[in-house]
């Protein structure tokens, strides 16, 4: 395996002639955006779509540092306010001024806009009042201390003040109109969306023409699509297929690691139902509620082979639900090592001596040999007598039956944004808020007061090793409580053709500002 981990390994390519001649380009993304509203939900598809199309106020650089987008400086004046400045000069696509009125008018269309995924509301849930002082001047008063707001508005895509009460549906029709490098040209859905380069950006025009995304859920598809020359970016290559994309002359491979972990979690709601003794006869009451129940599954899977034989070893084990080395992850929690025994003696001990049924959701064609992962997962638990049921979704199915709580055990993964982990930490392990829009992809119903007063103090604390000391605590805490079993952090692949060289981003977002023609 000629991979390394967050640096890209390249093979010397021939040459593709229509790339050159036409400056246009395809690339194929597993999963089709919930939505081109930028607005409408927290999901890294939509976001691929929209950081060509809109800017944020604040920039990360592909190891997640903060950089200056459309706010050239923010400085927090006091505990509860920040200010930030405008960039001069930046126009929308269609000539008119970006002002701080726009991004009032963002702000409070988040706050107004109805979203079943998780809402932007977590970003700016703690901004009270947001108040242009001048055309270049924004002033955010906070409920709280919110020492972290700049990395939550990296998050936030700016919209024109005009589509401050545009409903997402109607939103395409008059409001896809941003200050990013590419404009919207048009979306076929379920097929496509294409973007063409805006020659105004401030930062410089975009590298290409044209960029058509064309959704390809099928792994094996864009392999085939990518050795075909169908497409020219195939931005989540499968890790089963690196060694036939490596040997043909035609394409390069570039990885990074990526910024969630693999995990399997639990539902630890009272109500959940669903499950059966072997005889098929109802239980009436959740197994997943005993601690002992998870630590069992938790000891019968196996990371190491699921590392080794699925994920072909382009992964890393992890033993915490969030990449350990980014600040908050904690230096006390190993991967989980696999104890048969040990296992199989918790579920008699929990009354379950020759285990039970349950159904584990599972997105499919999401993330990189998802549907393998569960496979395996369901089999090992077979181990101590749990008989495991797939449903493998497509991600918006899948998040359906999540937020219904439709499962007993899940594939579970949460995106960082390439950053400190309070914020993950906040929206997926703290107990479901929905007036401060913590909890937010807590589908799990898992609630400790614990974590929760960690994370709330950590939310408030602007010293940074006592923030990241609260967070690993709360990690701490919460994996005593086995919440998830941690299996492995994958890496980004991606895959391209011809002399074009790509630098992954570790939250799976495709950046056209990362693609560029090399030698």
């Amino acid at each position: 395996m000629r991979l390394k981990s967050l640096v890209f390994a390249v093979l010397l390519c021939a040459f593709s002639g229509h790339l050159a001649a036409a400056q246009d380009i395809a690339v194929a993304v597993p999963v089709e955006a919930a939505s081109i509203d930028p607005n409408y939900a927290v999901q890294p598809h939509t976001a691929t779509i929209s950081l060509h199309i809109f800017d944020a106020l604040i920039r990360r650089s592909l190891d997640g540092k903060l950089e200056p987008g459309l706010a050239t400086s923010w400085t927090s004046i006091g505990d509860k306010t920040w200010e930030f400045k405008l960039r001069d000069g930046v126009t929308f696509q269609d000539g008119s001024p970006l002002t701080a009125d726009d991004v009032v008018a963002t702000v409070k269309r988040i706050g107004s806009l109805p979203s079943p995924l998780l809402r932007f509301t977590f970003y700016t849930g703690k901004i009270a009042n947001a108040v242009a002082v001048d055309p270049t001047t924004v002033r955010f008063e906070t409920t709280e201390p919110d020492p972290v707001l700049p990395t939550k508005l990296s998050f936030v895509y700016i919209v024109k003040k005009e589509c401050e009460a545009v409903p997402t549906e109607e939103f395409v029709k008059s409001c896809m109109v941003g200050t990013g490098a590419y404009s919207f040209v048009k979306q076929i859905p379920g097929e496509s969306i294409e973007v063409a380069r805006y020659d105004g950006h401030w930062a410089g025009t975009g590298g290409f023409d044209k960029i058509t995304f064309r959704v390809m859920a099928n792994g094996s598809a864009r392999t085939a699509a990518i050795l075909g020359g169908d497409i020219d970016v195939n931005s989540r290559q499968d890790s089963i297929d690196i060694r036939r994309v490596e040997d043909d002359k035609c394409c390069s491979v570039f990885t990074a690691g990526e910024d969630r972990n693999i995990s399997i979690a639990f539902n630890f709601s009272p109500a959940a139902t669903g499950f059966a003794k072997k005889d098929g006869s109802p239980l009436t009451v959740n197994p997943f509620l005993d601690l002992r129940v998870r630590q069992a599954v938790a000891l019968a899977i196996d990371s190491n082979a699921i590392v080794s034989r699925i994920l072909d070893n382009v992964a890393v084990r992890e033993g915490q639900p969030y990449p350990s080395e980014y600040p908050g992850g904690s230096a006390n929690l190993p991967p989980i090592e696999p104890n048969l025994a040990k296992a199989r003696q918790l579920m008699a001990e929990a009354g379950y001596p020759n285990g039970f049924q349950t159904r584990m959701i599972c997105t499919s064609g999401a993330q990189v040999r998802d549907v393998d992962i569960c496979q395996a997962v369901a089999s090992m638990s077979a181990q101590l007598g749990i008989a495991v049921t797939i449903e493998a979704l497509p991600a918006n199915l899948y998040s359906v039956e999540r937020a219904k709580g439709n499962f007993g055990m899940a594939y579970w993964t949460v995106g960082t944004g390439m950053g400190e982990l309070l914020n993950a930490a906040l929206f997926s392990i703290h107990t479901p808020n929905k007036e401060r829009a913590y909890g937010g992809v807590n589908y799990t119903g898992y609630s400790n007061p614990d974590v929760d007063a960690l994370l709330e103090k950590a939310s408030v604390t602007f010293d940074e090793q006592t923030r990241y000391g609260l967070v690993a605590k709360a990690i701490e805490t919460a994996m005593a409580d086995r919440v998830v079993v941690p299996i492995a952090r994958q890496m980004i692949i991606s895959s391209v053709r011809g002399d074009l060289r790509y630098s992954p981003r570790a939250d799976g977002m495709f950046n056209a500002l990362h693609l560029v023609k090399g030698k």
